[in-house]
């Protein structure tokens, strides 16, 4: 199998764009309030990637490796900053993912930026 030449020896993963797609406050335990933004982050590899990632790379990258990454490339990341610092949600392939994850931590009033995201 010839390697694709975007895996070169020393290749790691790339962001390759970002977008904001919701903003609002999530609130933790019901009470204290943290900014919510929910990111679409668009890499250099993609799904369909991962199975010659994992043949033919140094073990090592695979600590950058999101194997929860779409067939696109994209990931859907929930930001949280609040009162005792940032956090991040687990990374999710799918907007519906992404949304039904929010929606699971209970108190949210979330304002969604991209059309089509509400």
């Amino acid at each position: 199998m010839e390697p694709p030449r975007k895996f070169a020896d020393q290749w790691e993963p790339h962001l390759l764009e970002e977008q904001v797609l919701a903003k609002g406050t999530w609130w933790y335990d019901g009470i204290v309030p943290y900014t919510a933004v929910l990111k679409r982050q668009r890499f250099d590899y993609t799904s369909e990637d991962l199975d010659y990632l994992e043949t033919h790379l140094d073990p090592i990258t695979f600590d950058y490796i999101d194997y929860a990454i779409s067939p696109s490339g994209d990931l859907y990341t929930w930001f949280f900053t609040g009162p005792t610092g940032s956090t991040v949600s687990p990374s999710f392939s799918t907007l519906a993912e992404a949304k039904s994850h929010i929606a699971s931590y209970g108190r949210s009033e979330i304002r969604w930026h991209s059309e089509g995201a509400a």
